[in-house]
């Protein structure tokens, strides 16, 4: 079932709090420009590509949140799962 527009705004916001420590601002800042203008598939995206390409170590539940919200949104395949699998560690 499709979260609701608020509800995926919230569930994008919780993860890059979770992920203060993981991101730079200028990274979550690059984050919250697509959020911001309710591009929220745009902002996931360029939330997994930032994990992925800067090889950031990520907790194994934020790996689950982005897959569950990519799922819901109807874009799993533009997610790169494998990759972030790889990123994600036990706390």
């Amino acid at each position: 079932m499709a979260q609701s527009f608020h509800e995926t705004e919230r569930s994008l916001c919780a993860m890059l709090a979770d992920l203060s420590s993981v991101l730079s601002s200028e990274e979550r800042a690059e984050v919250i420009q697509f959020i911001d203008v309710g591009e929220y598939g745009v902002a996931l995206e360029t939330l997994a590509a930032l994990i992925v390409e800067e090889r950031k170590r990520i907790p194994v539940s934020i790996f689950e949140q982005i897959v569950n919200l990519a799922d819901s949104m109807g874009l799993r395949e533009t997610i790169p799962a494998a990759a972030l699998r790889g990123q994600a560690h036990a706390p």
